[in-house]
């Protein structure tokens, strides 16, 4: 009578599957699908740069807006040891106006400059020099 019971239950009320360990690995596959190989060419690095300028300039609607929005990008990937990436971006506010407002006339001007300083995980020693700590590298974001 009782395992009459129990297969009932089991059956109206399936239990829940026991953790196979395999949520990690999953995880790390689909990070792995949508992370650019190159770290300087990221589509959603430019696209997080856009939006946090475009953040900036609706929080300063109340005073005349700069001409030029600031952003500072420190992104980090998990643990495993990678160089440290500083990205800081000049967005000017002609380029917002071309997706504020693209029906009209963008302005020649208007550009989105992202720099890029690349630091080593570790500092890298050259023997009769000083620690070397990175590259510094320009990179212009051609938008339409």
């Amino acid at each position: 009578m009782h395992s009459q019971t129990t297969k009932r239950r089991d059956f109206l009320r399936p239990r829940p599957r026991r953790y196979d360990g395999s949520g990690p690995e999953r995880q790390r596959l689909v990070v792995e699908r949508y992370t650019s190989p190159d770290p300087q060419r990221d589509p959603y690095l430019v696209a997080l740069v856009i939006a946090i300028a475009r953040r900036q300039r609706r929080e300063a609607s109340g005073a005349p807006p700069p001409a030029t929005f600031t952003v500072h990008l420190f992104p980090t990937y998990g643990k495993r040891p990678m160089p440290l990436n500083l990205y800081v971006a000049h967005v000017k506010a002609s380029f917002l106006d071309k997706l504020d407002f693209p029906s009209q006339e963008s302005q020649p001007d208007s550009e989105l400059d992202i720099y890029h300083w690349a630091y080593p995980s570790q500092a890298v020693s050259v023997p009769g020099t000083a620690t070397h700590l990175g590259s510094h590298h320009r990179l212009l974001w051609e938008g339409a």
